[in-house]
Order: C-alpha cells, then sequence, then structure tokens
C-alpha cells in the first residue's frame, strides 16, 4: 500500500487556458482561445452531483477489483470537503447526496463520464471532430435533459466529477518486486479522472477540468481539502482563488 499522501487525485495544473487555470499546463493549450470559460453569472446555484469516484485493488495477476469501503470513504469525504471550502469561499454549492438521488439522475453520470472521455480524446489531444466545428469544449453537451436536474435541486450549474483509481494489493506488490529483480516493470497504480460544470438550462458543458497526477489521498479529511481546494479555485465563479487572494 502506497503513502496516502501522494495518492494522485489533483493534477496541479487544472488544465491551464481556463479562468484561474494554474500554470505550468503548457502541453494542454493554456492560449487556446477554445479553451477559455466566460465566468458565471452572478448568484449561479450549483449543485455538486454526487462524485462517481472508485477506487479498485488490484490483484496480484493485475485484475482490478472494487473497493466498496474506499470508494464510500472517497466520495464522502470529498463531498463534505467541498461543502466546507465553498462556504468559506462563499460559492453558493448544494451537496447532492447519493442516497437521495432521483432514479433520473443516475444516467447523467454515465453520459458525463461518457462525454468527458470524448472531450478528452477529441478536443485535448488533437483528434478533432468536424461535427464540432473548432472542438471548443464549449461544444460539448450533456443535452437537455439536464433540465430534470435543475427542476430537482433549483440549481443552474451541475458541478459532475469523475474519478477512478487502482492501487496494489500485497500480492501484486510482491510481484512487482520479483519481476524487477528481472529488469521488467510492473505497473502498481494508476488514475484518471476530470470535473465539469454543466449548464443546466441547456446541457452544456461550461467548464472542464483534468484530475490527474501529484494529488492526495481523498479518502482522508486533509487530503480531500486540498483537493477539493484546487478544485474551486479554478471553476470560474465568484469566491475563486484570485478572489479569495484579493480579499486576504
Amino acid at each position: 500500500m502506497r503513502n496516502s499522501a501522494p495518492v494522485k487525485l489533483l493534477h496541479k495544473c487544472l488544465l491551464a487556458g481556463f479562468a484561474l487555470a494554474l500554470a505550468g499546463c503548457a502541453a494542454t493549450g493554456e492560449s487556446d482561445p477554445r479553451n477559455y470559460f466566460e465566468p458565471l453569472p452572478g448568484n449561479s446555484r450549483i449543485v455538486l452531483m454526487p462524485p462517481d469516484i472508485r477506487y479498485y485493488l488490484m490483484s496480484a495477476g493485475g485484475n482490478p477489483e472494487l473497493h466498496p469501503a474506499w470508494t464510500a470513504e472517497a466520495e464522502a469525504e470529498f463531498a463534505t470537503a467541498i461543502a466546507g471550502r465553498a462556504g468559506i469561499r462563499g460559492i453558493d454549492i448544494q451537496v447532492l447526496q447519493r442516497a437521495n438521488i432521483h432514479e433520473a439522475h443516475l444516467q447523467y453520470e454515465g453520459l458525463h463520464a461518457a462525454v468527458g472521455e470524448a472531450i478528452i480524446d477529441h478536443s485535448l489531444q488533437g483528434a478533432r471532430l468536424p461535427s464540432k466545428g473548432d472542438n471548443a469544449i464549449s461544444n460539448w453537451t450533456l443535452g437537455p435533459g439536464v433540465e430534470v436536474i435543475r427542476a430537482s435541486t433549483g440549481a443552474d450549474y451541475a458541478l459532475f466529477v469523475h474519478y477512478r483509481e487502482n492501487q496494489a494489493s500485497g500480492g501484486r506488490i510482491a510481484f512487482a518486486i520479483l519481476a524487477a529483480a528481472a529488469k521488467v516493470v510492473i505497473p502498481t497504480s494508476s488514475e484518471h479522472g476530470f470535473a465539469s460544470l454543466v449548464d443546466l438550462g441547456t446541457g452544456d458543458i461550461s467548464w472542464f477540468g483534468i484530475l490527474e497526477d501529484d494529488g492526495y489521498e481523498i479518502r482522508e479529511p486533509a487530503g480531500a481539502e486540498v483537493v477539493a481546494e484546487w478544485l474551486l479555485q479554478a471553476l470560474p465563479v465568484a469566491g475563486s482563488f484570485a478572489d479569495a487572494i484579493e480579499t486576504e
């Protein structure tokens, strides 16, 4: 099991080119105007959808098995951290608990996962789609059906979070050590994820950020707080990192 501090959830740069994105992500096209998002209207209400987070434990052979306890811990800690940090920043975010989610909402968890992967493949990594015009991220949508979320929550925007992490079991680590002796590299962990802010009036993506390396363990309160802060500071809303710096 690796140390809890460097679990790597949120990369230090949440995709430069976004409003208030962090420095150091030149490879993602920080000067590309297609990746710029206008600030949200004042007094916008945001609902955090239940974080779509899954933790897996890799067997010695590399087969991932869902770890329900870690998954539940991460979802709970991350949602709590978002609510707490948003309150400190004065950002109006309502946290929607998974136990209270409507069945009609569940389809958008999977749809967001699919659209997010498509954005990465076709708007960020060069495999452009002619049907998306200039391939700006803002051209992507979850469809007008998200109005059902607006009707049930009263929110203007929904914040979706998708994250997958594979951690090595003791058997996997032992296998990797033995393989290393033969100069064979065996993967022992992997992480992948992203977050989107969706306009609940149109279904359009209003903001998109990549969740990658160099983060912290969100199964623990301290790590979840750091990740939540990084995410909130990148959102194009009042109460962002720049606003907080100016008022401190």
